[in-house]
């Protein structure tokens, strides 16, 4: 359904995007994970035609979307700062892009306010959006991208602005809508928990540049690079000469005859975090309390104490590239 061939927009000497090449089928959601100044804001402001790229095709539905102004290209965007208008109510900004598309006044209203009652916000129709909350608004910054009926969603950071608990919420609430209204979306993110969360397809993007892309497990278990396995959270990844060895958590067994020290622990009642110090590097760790009481066998572990692990060496991945 959209299908993006070697799109490519430089400012001065930085590529924003560097030969961009993605698909996407109808239904699917694809988070773009990346660092700050990676290019995902960019990327979607040129498949909404915010921006004029330098090279490079969109296609989206069989048409090509380039000399096609934004408001003619299907795409809705919803912005991280709301980008709501302070003087007209909830019910008048989900209905403006309506506007736009030059539907009649009365089917504007009437469309307007089924999609509030659908996403359980009627209640908010006739407020002004500077008396709403944070997540009030991003909830109505959503509804006023999908009154639009857009082919393609674009969400750039969309929770960025809220606190952990109700960007926890929304992000749940939010994907359900996405999947309930059988959309095809892409959002953008910087923090990877969000990412495997959302996507069922994940892309990790470097200075412009799509790195890997697939399902998120794929990626997490079979990483391309040691900095991709590095940014989806891997944390240990010994030196290897000119490569690295991943080892996966699940590869090194608490009891073994293999020598390691206990080089620091702490823990919030529930998890421990420890780290070792192995022949090869260092090992942290995340244990359960569960683990934790077998790692210590009946015995009290302090820094500097000698432990012995297990370690698959044959499910250790060799990774290209630096960190």
């Amino acid at each position: 359904m959209l299908e993006i061939r070697n799109l490519s927009k430089h400012f001065g000497s930085t590529a924003a995007a560097d030969a961009v090449n993605l698909a996407l089928e109808s239904g699917q959601i694809l988070a773009l994970l990346g660092p700050s100044g990676s290019g995902k804001s960019t990327l979607l402001r040129l498949l909404a035609g915010l921006e004029r790229a330098d090279g490079g095709e969109v296609w989206l539905d069989g048409r090509e979307l380039s000399k096609l102004p934004p408001e003619q290209r299907k795409v809705g965007l919803i912005f991280q700062d709301y980008a709501l208008f302070p003087h007209l109510d909830v019910l008048g900004n989900v209905s403006y892009g309506l506007v736009e598309q030059r539907i009649p006044k009365e089917e504007r209203g009437r469309r307007a306010e089924e999609l509030l009652e659908r996403m359980g916000l009627g209640q908010l129709a006739r407020r002004r959006t500077w008396q709403l909350s944070g997540g009030q608004q991003q909830r109505v910054a959503v509804a006023r991208s999908l009154a639009t009926r857009p082919r393609l969603l674009l969400l750039d950071e969309p929770l960025s602005n809220l606190d952990a608990q109700l960007r926890q919420d929304l992000q749940a609430e939010i994907h359900s809508w996405l999947q309930r209204f059988e959309l095809t979306a892409i959002w953008v993110t910087h923090d990877r928990s969000e990412a495997f969360a959302v996507g069922d397809r994940l892309a990790v993007l470097r200075a412009g540049r799509i790195l890997q892309d697939g399902p998120p497990l794929e990626l997490y278990h079979r990483p391309a690079s040691a900095w991709i396995a590095r940014f989806l959270g891997h944390k240990n990844l010994w030196p290897s000469g000119d490569s690295f060895l991943l080892v996966p958590s699940a590869a090194v067994g608490l009891r073994g005859g293999e020598p390691a020290e206990l080089e620091s622990h702490s823990s919030d009642g529930e998890r421990h975090l420890i780290r070792l110090r192995c022949p090869e590097g260092a090992l942290e760790l995340e244990l359960s309390s569960r683990e934790w009481a077998e790692l210590r066998q009946g015995r009290d572990l302090e820094v500097g104490s000698a432990l012995g692990i297990a370690l698959d060496r044959a499910a250790l991945l060799r990774l290209p590239g630096d960190l």
